[in-house]
């Protein structure tokens, strides 16, 4: 049974991590925000992204790797964060989830980074560009900004390691049995050139503090913000990530 289970876990990770929800093809987007939609062909897949645009001028892009449910939609409480700083944001969806659609591995995750990085450098030089991973997303954002360059990187509610936090969730089990997907954003962070900002909440209960704490441990660049009695989905509630993030977009 302690096999059988342990087997179970590693053929089927990618539906313990991920809770995607998706839309028809022709589902229409009906967003207050100016915005638009865009098609992105990744590496086994076909991806969906929106870009949210400013009032203004943009000042820059920030390329947003949302966390693991749902789909756009979920996360559009963090939109006005960075369109009122001036900023456009470009938030893809992962296959699975909206529009986007193909096969949900590490590759077309790195993939689609890398492609959504390219289209943002034909509009906006490098030191224009933010890189923001969310929850899950932080292991795709940290990863594309060990390989390219960027003004910030971001990370909210981040992980250490899969096998990290999986040892929360299947403690019984060794690392290897939960490798499917590593995504191993300390590894990551230690080729990262740009400033790295790190914001998690004490009380979160799905991705525990002392990932973050950790993180900071193995690379003592990283500022990292401690947001008191923060939970994983309402650190944007707290005054001090609203400062935090808009020093950072300065």
């Amino acid at each position: 049974m302690y096999v059988a289970i342990g087997v179970a876990i590693y053929f089927f990770s990618d539906r313990i991590l991920f809770r995607p929800q998706a839309f028809d093809p022709d589902y229409r987007f009906q967003f207050k925000q100016r915005h638009s939609e865009h098609w992105l062909y990744s590496v086994g897949a076909k991806i969906n992204y929106i870009k949210f645009y400013p009032k203004d001028s943009s000042k820059g892009i920030v390329l947003y790797f949302h966390g693991n449910r749902k789909n756009v939609l979920h996360y559009l409480d963090r939109v006005k964060l960075f369109t009122d700083a001036g900023y456009e944001l470009w938030m893809p969806d992962y296959p699975r989830f909206g529009k986007s659609t193909g096969t949900l591995n590490e590759e077309t995750l790195y993939s689609l980074a890398e492609g959504l990085y390219r289209q943002a450098l034909a509009q906006q030089p490098a030191e224009r560009l933010v890189i923001y991973g969310r929850s899950i997303g932080s292991g795709v954002a940290a990863y594309l900004a060990a390989r390219r360059s960027c003004k910030a990187v971001v990370l909210e509610t981040p992980y250490y390691s899969m096998a990290s936090l999986g040892r929360r969730y299947f403690p019984i089990y060794p690392a290897v049995v939960l490798q499917k997907f590593s995504l191993p954003v300390h590894e990551y962070l230690e080729t990262v050139q740009a400033p790295i900002t790190v914001l998690h909440g004490t009380d979160d209960g799905v991705v525990p503090f002392n990932q973050s704490r950790k993180l900071k441990s193995a690379h003592p660049k990283i500022n990292l913000v401690r947001i008191e009695g923060g939970s994983h989905n309402d650190l944007d509630s707290y005054p001090l990530f609203q400062q935090t993030l808009q020093q950072v977009l300065q």
